[in-house]
């Protein structure tokens, strides 16, 4: 009876430690938010989605600007601030059916069957989220965001990430004048 008991009890607590460590590899610690690593092992599985229902996919590749001066200046705790401030904000923004994940450093991809939202509608929403919810002193909440939609028949996972990359890069580049 006791060493049952006591063997079923380790299985369950190491069972409960393994998926504890499951889940810290595919979500980041500071958002709680899926990280890349999570993003990159769902991504195939919403791209399978979509083709069965012949639907489009979206990626928008959000950047928070100005991230590495607030570190510089306020402190890497401000920059976290930053950072959970975008994350909370995204999760705010879009449907619950869609992907937010931390991509890295100062990136968030949102990922999602169907037409992607629009890119200046993103950035207003995270700015007017920020202004309310978050004090970072020389901060206003501004990202930039680039948005692509892709037929899911068409394309692969990595490309639509890319896609959405390059097209945040082309736009902040537009919105500063230097294209």
């Amino acid at each position: 009876g006791v060493l049952l008991a006591a063997r079923r009890r380790s299985v369950r607590e190491f069972a409960e430690a393994k998926a504890q460590l499951r889940h810290a590899a595919g979500h980041d610690a500071l958002t709680a938010l899926m990280n890349r690593h999570g993003l990159q092992t769902a991504g195939p599985t919403l791209l399978a989605l979509a083709r069965r229902d012949a639907r489009p996919v979206f990626a928008a590749f959000v950047d928070i600007d100005g991230l590495s001066t607030i570190n510089n200046t306020y402190g890497h705790g401000a920059g976290d601030e930053a950072i959970q401030t975008v994350a909370a904000a995204l999760v705010h923004a879009v449907r619950e059916a869609d992907i937010v994940s931390r991509w890295g450093g100062d990136e968030i991809v949102l990922v999602g069957i169907g037409e992607g939202p629009d890119a200046h509608r993103i950035e207003d929403a995270v700015r007017e989220y920020a202004v309310r919810h978050t004090a970072v002193a020389g901060w206003d909440g501004q990202v930039s965001v680039g948005v692509t939609t892709l037929p899911s028949v068409d394309t692969t996972f990595d490309a639509l990430i890319l896609a959405a990359d390059v097209a945040m890069y082309e736009r902040r580049s537009v919105r500063r004048g230097v294209a």
